[in-house]
């Protein structure tokens, strides 16, 4: 079973006062991203998510670092709202980063939106 690990603004999400405009109400992301979450697990991916806090994101820093030394994990989802806010892009670097140096086996795959999780690890995992 492929382990996937994901990382996005979640609970976060009002950190980027753009995302509402650009993804629509956050009850729908919730409910976009857990689609796709049951779609990755009918399929057979463990998946674990991660928020992460770009106002202080020290602790998801370290939650992510500590999961990454965890598991093997195959893949890292990063989302959208942490890559494409430019306010963001410190964080951003912080996690690739974080994750190349912790687990430089790990692949990257790069959600363009909330219900594009599953999408995504298709288009990366299974090529």
């Amino acid at each position: 079973m492929p382990n996937i690990l994901i990382a996005g603004l979640g609970r976060f999400i009002s950190a980027d006062p753009n995302a509402a405009a650009t993804f629509g109400p956050q009850a729908g992301n919730i409910k976009l991203l857990e689609e796709a979450l049951q779609k990755a697990t009918e399929a057979g991916y463990y998946h674990l998510t991660i928020d992460v806090d770009t106002n202080n994101p020290k602790e998801s820093l370290v939650a992510i670092e500590n999961e990454l030394k965890s598991k093997d994990y195959d893949l890292f989802v990063i989302g959208y709202g942490i890559r494409g806010n430019r306010d963001f892009t410190a964080v951003f670097e912080e996690v690739v980063n974080l994750c190349v140096r912790v687990s430089p086996k790990t692949r990257f795959g790069f959600s363009p939106a909330p219900g594009a999780v599953f999408e995504t690890i298709q288009r990366v995992l299974e090529k």
